[in-house]
């Protein structure tokens, strides 16, 4: 499985490196650029985030007229730019999060399981138990 992590910022997502520690070799980080963004900042932190977890990761910034009537800048919608990104790269899953979000511990106690394996898990195995 696919998974990707996505997001928009006008912010230095450092939040990415937290959640580029649970990605595997495959899986993708994709942030949606915008014109509060600060941009050599973010391709800083996806250089990290590609070079410690060796995941693939992309930077869109849409300038074109034709896409930015549809998404303008300074909305959220052009987090909806970066979802098609990630269906572009083939991802199976798709993890949204905003700058202030961090992964969280995993539920399962002494596992080595990250989060987005324990979310993928939690997408793709039976569910036995209450609800």
């Amino acid at each position: 499985m696919r998974r990707a992590v996505i997001t928009t910022t006008i912010y230095r997502p450092d939040n990415l490196l937290d959640w580029g520690r649970h990605m595997r070799r495959d899986d993708i980080m994709v942030v949606a650029g915008d014109i509060g963004t600060p941009h050599d900042e973010v391709r800083e932190v996806l250089s990290f985030v590609s070079n410690m977890a060796d995941v693939a990761t992309l930077y869109t910034v849409t300038n074109d007229t034709r896409t930015s009537r549809v998404v303008p800048m300074r909305s959220i919608q052009r987090r909806n730019v970066a979802v098609l990104e990630a269906v572009r790269l083939g991802a199976d899953m798709i993890t949204t999060v905003d700058t202030d979000n961090f992964p969280l511990a995993d539920h399962r106690q002494n596992v080595g399981f990250g989060h987005l394996d324990s979310i993928e898990e939690l997408l793709t195995k039976p569910w036995r138990g209450d609800l």
